[in-house]
């Protein structure tokens, strides 16, 4: 990607560079504060979960052919 060329949410990486300090600092303080409190926000517990199949052997149907 060039400097130039935006993400899919329209950020261009010119924009972000500069700031790849204050950002590293925000989000290490976002993802550090709950190991800091013991709480997680109430979305961070919330998951869908994707079987993947393995493609070399078994059928999709078997629950022992998908990956864990």
């Amino acid at each position: 990607m060039t400097s130039r060329a935006a993400d899919p949410d329209g950020i261009r990486l010119a924009v972000l560079k500069p700031k790849v300090g204050q950002l590293t600092v925000s989000l290490s303080n976002l993802f550090n504060a709950p190991l800091d409190t013991g709480r997680l926000p109430d979305d961070w517990l919330l998951a869908t979960a994707v079987p993947i199949h393995k493609a070399e052997i078994g059928t999709r149907a078997r629950i022992t052919d998908q990956r864990a």
